[in-house]
C-alpha cells in the first residue's frame, strides 16, 4: 500500500498493469486528489478524491475476469442508465441515499482489459461532468 501524488499514482498503475489507465481529470472546483491504495494480491487500485468534503472513489481492477470484485452499495437503486463518453459505453446506477440531499452514483466500464468503477455522492450534473472529462489514453 502506497500513498503518492496523483501523477505518480497513475504512473505506478501503468507500470503494474502494463497499460495506461483511464484518468480522472479534476473537473469540479472543489475537487482534489486524495491518495492511492494499490493491492498487489488482488490486482486492484483505489484512488480517492475529495470533492467539497465528500469522498469519491475510483477503483481499477486488473483481474476482474479471474475473480469477483463487487461493490456493495446499501442504498436503493432509483435509476440505471448508460452514457456514451468518447465512444465508450459507461453504465451508471443512481442510488437514493437515506437522509441526504444528493444521490450516490456508481459508474462502471471496461477499457483495455481493466474494469473501472467510479463512485461518489453528488449532484447528477457533477457526476456526469466528471465522466465526460475522463481521459482515455490513445
Amino acid at each position: 500500500l502506497v500513498n503518492e501524488d496523483e501523477e505518480a499514482a497513475y504512473q505506478k498503475i501503468s507500470e503494474e498493469f502494463g497499460v495506461e489507465p483511464v484518468k480522472v481529470m479534476i473537473s469540479l472546483k472543489d475537487m482534489k486528489f486524495g491518495h492511492m491504495e494499490f493491492d498487489d494480491s488482488m490486482k486492484t487500485v483505489e484512488l480517492s478524491y475529495d470533492i467539497a468534503g465528500e469522498k469519491m472513489l475510483y477503483l481499477i481492477n486488473a483481474s476482474y475476469t479471474k475473480n469477483s470484485f463487487g461493490i456493495d452499495v446499501e442504498d436503493e437503486v432509483v435509476e440505471k442508465f448508460s452514457m456514451e463518453v468518447q465512444g465508450r459505453n459507461i453504465e451508471v446506477k443512481q442510488y437514493q441515499v437515506e437522509n441526504a440531499d444528493e444521490n450516490r452514483f456508481l459508474a462502471s466500464f471496461i477499457e483495455k482489459k481493466l474494469k473501472y468503477y467510479l463512485i461518489g455522492t453528488m449532484k447528477q450534473e457533477e457526476f456526469e461532468l466528471i465522466l465526460n472529462n475522463l481521459h482515455f489514453p490513445e
